[in-house]
C-alpha cells in the first residue's frame, strides 16, 4: 500500500506546479500509462472541486483501485496511493508537503505508513504494557496464594509449637 504520486496544481490556472512519482512497484511498461492516468485524474478533479476540505476519491484503473486524497491550501495537492493506505497518514503527508523542500525524499519516506502512524505505535505500546501488567498481576496472585499457604503452615506450626512448649515447660518444672 505505497504512495504512488504527489501532484500539486495551481488553483486558478489548473497548471501543474509540481509532480513526483514513485511507481517502482509497477513494471517499466506500466509506469507511463499509470503516470498519465494519475495526471488526468488530477486535472479532472481540479476542474470539479468545489469545497476546500480534505477529500477522498477512488478511481479504478485496470484491476487496481487508486485512492486520491486532495487537500487545498493555495494550490490543490493530490496524493495517489493504494486502496489500503490510511487516511490519517495521507492527510499528515499532505500537511508535511507544504513545508518540506525535499518532496521526493518525503514521498519515499511515507511508503511505509506504519512508521508514521502515531496511533498505531501507541496501540502497540498499550498492548505491550497490558501484557506486562497481566503477567505482573498473575505473579502477584501466585505469591498471595503462596503466602496464604505459609500463613496456614505457620499457624499449624504455632499450635504444635505451643503444645511442645507446654510439654517442655511441664517437664522442666520437675527439676
Amino acid at each position: 500500500m505505497p504512495l504512488y504520486s504527489l501532484v500539486v496544481t495551481n488553483i486558478h490556472t489548473e497548471e501543474v506546479a509540481q509532480k513526483h512519482f514513485h511507481l517502482s512497484e509497477f513494471s517499466y511498461f506500466q509506469r507511463k500509462p499509470i503516470r498519465e492516468y494519475i495526471m488526468m485524474i488530477s486535472k479532472e478533479l481540479s476542474k470539479r472541486l468545489q469545497t476546500y476540505d480534505f477529500q477522498v476519491f477512488e478511481q479504478k484503473f485496470n484491476e487496481m483501485t487508486i485512492t486520491v486524497f486532495v487537500k487545498i491550501y493555495n494550490e490543490y495537492a493530490y496524493v495517489s496511493c493504494g486502496k489500503e493506505y490510511p487516511v490519517n497518514i495521507a492527510n499528515k503527508f499532505l500537511s508535511e508537503c507544504r513545508t518540506c523542500h525535499d518532496i521526493e525524499g518525503l514521498l519515499k519516506d511515507y511508503q511505509n505508513p506504519k512508521e508514521h502512524d502515531i496511533l498505531d505505535s501507541i496501540q502497540k505500546d498499550l498492548k505491550e504494557t497490558r501484557e506486562i501488567s497481566v503477567k505482573t498481576l498473575n505473579s502477584l496472585l501466585e505469591r498471595n496464594e503462596k503466602l496464604e499457604d505459609l500463613v496456614k503452615r505457620s499457624s499449624e506450626l504455632s499450635v504444635s509449637s505451643k503444645i511442645f512448649y507446654k510439654a517442655a515447660h511441664k517437664r522442666n518444672k520437675c527439676c
